[in-house]
């Protein structure tokens, strides 16, 4: 939020507020040079379209860093001829190149080779509505140039898990912060997971009525409540989806993307409720 009071021959005043999300001590990291990425992202292979030089060097640099396997294309044409002879999990696509555009490559890749692979937009251009394309296109999400690393590391993580169907499986649930918590007394934890299964649904219904009616306010503020939830069943893999929907609220760029990550959070969670009933069942009688 911007703030700004001016008076004639006194002069002005700015200023700003920025909202940041607590983290948990066992989250924080001493920096970002220390941070630690995660292995399963070691395996990530990302095809790059991009016909600058200096933005390919730039990209492969911060992409080398975080563990990505890199290739690049020169144009949206080499990009397609890469995708017929080797597999990637994830395309970052420029769309401005010459020979052939960002646009141009993502309609062949999704309506003639009929390949699901995500597609992050770059570009250096912030021009209204250019998101939106992209999107209706058939890309999965929109990255600026230049990039943040941590934010382009972050969109790559969670768009890849969206299209990994191996994360939808019931091995997601996991007591065993609950148990820690509760220093074995079981009358706790079976108050814990009731209240989870009584207020997460109701809050999942709640953030369904808000995307409906774009309702940025409470977006934001039930995935916040929502996030520290997830903990409490060891769901930790749908806190980055629930923050980026609330980033994405926070800026009021609701899209198909965030739809996709509510989707996805509402798919887990109905696995997880039947896990949980029947835990309930056997060791919570």
């Amino acid at each position: 939020e911007l703030k700004v009071i001016s008076e004639i021959d006194k002069g002005s005043e700015f200023s700003f507020e920025i909202l940041f999300t607590k983290v948990d001590k066992s989250e924080q990291t001493i920096s970002n040079e220390s941070r630690s990425i995660p292995k399963s992202a070691i395996r990530y292979k990302i095809l790059l379209c991009e016909d600058n030089t200096l933005n390919q060097r730039l990209a492969k640099k911060v992409l080398d860093k975080f563990g990505f396997e890199v290739v690049f294309a020169e144009n949206g044409k080499i990009g397609i001829e890469k995708l017929a002879t080797e597999k990637f999990d994830l395309i970052l696509m420029d769309l401005q190149m010459p020979v052939m555009d960002g646009y141009q490559a993502t309609s062949i890749i999704r309506n003639e080779l009929k390949l699901q692979i995500p597609i992050i937009a770059m570009t250096a251009h912030s021009l209204a509505g250019e998101k939106e394309k992209c999107i209706e296109i058939g890309m999965n999400d929109y990255v600026g140039k230049p990039f943040n690393q941590q934010y382009l590391y972050d969109k790559i993580c969670s768009t890849i898990s969206i299209h990994e169907k191996d994360s939808l499986n019931l091995n997601t649930v996991n007591l065993n912060y609950l148990k820690e918590l509760s220093e074995g007394n079981k009358e706790f934890e079976k108050e814990m997971l009731e209240m989870f299964l009584t207020d997460v649904p109701t809050d999942i219904n709640e953030l369904d009525t808000a995307f409906k009616e774009l309702n940025f306010f409470s977006i934001k503020h039930l995935s916040h409540k929502l996030r520290s939830s997830m903990s409490v069943v060891g769901l930790s893999l749908l806190v980055p989806y629930l923050g980026a929907i609330e980033n994405d609220a926070s800026g009021k760029a609701i899209n198909e993307s965030s739809l996709e990550k509510f989707k996805h959070i509402k798919m887990v969670l109905d696995e997880s409720y039947v896990v949980l009933r029947q835990k309930l069942m056997e060791e919570y009688k």
